[in-house]
């Protein structure tokens, strides 16, 4: 069993689609120090924004992955936000060169958040990042990075 190591931060790119509010990044979205033991399948990390883990496909933790939490103030009173996310970069970039780079498959957010009295809520963010599965290249023992948008609509 040959195994890699890879760490992971990810860049959250966040919009807000109105004149008020803050989104402040409390923590970001962290898949952890990983191993991935074979890549001829497809190996994930799921991080749900409940703070789930799951590896599958030859993934093992080495040290935890955390969901990514944001902190929405300057909204009004009792406000249902609105939350969408998407990728906007498709795969991962390395620290040093890496044969092969992980996708971030999915990034999972709640559809609504409600703000509290004072305008305020917390958002947090889970993902699942993917190997390539390709059987051929192997994973440089690097930190990888990856950018995603949120946007608070209401």
């Amino acid at each position: 069993m040959r195994a890699v190591k890879a760490s992971f931060a990810v860049v959250a790119v966040l919009s807000v689609e109105i004149a008020w509010g803050d989104i402040l990044e409390v923590s970001p979205l962290d898949f952890g120090t990983i191993a991935v033991s074979q890549n001829s399948t497809p190996g994930q990390v799921d991080v749900s924004f409940t703070g789930l883990v799951n590896y599958t496909g030859g993934i093992y933790g080495i040290t935890p992955p955390t969901r990514g939490e944001f902190f929405l103030s300057n909204f009004p009173s009792n406000q249902s936000l609105f939350i969408t996310s998407s990728n906007i970069q498709a795969t991962t970039n390395s620290d040093i060169t890496s044969q092969d780079q992980f996708t971030l498959d999915s990034i999972n957010v709640p559809s609504v958040v409600t703000t509290d009295g004072s305008g305020s809520a917390t958002l947090y963010v889970g993902g699942v990042l993917e190997t390539s599965a390709d059987g051929t290249n192997n994973y440089t023992n690097t930190r990888y990075t990856i950018s995603y948008q949120i946007s608070v609509n209401y």
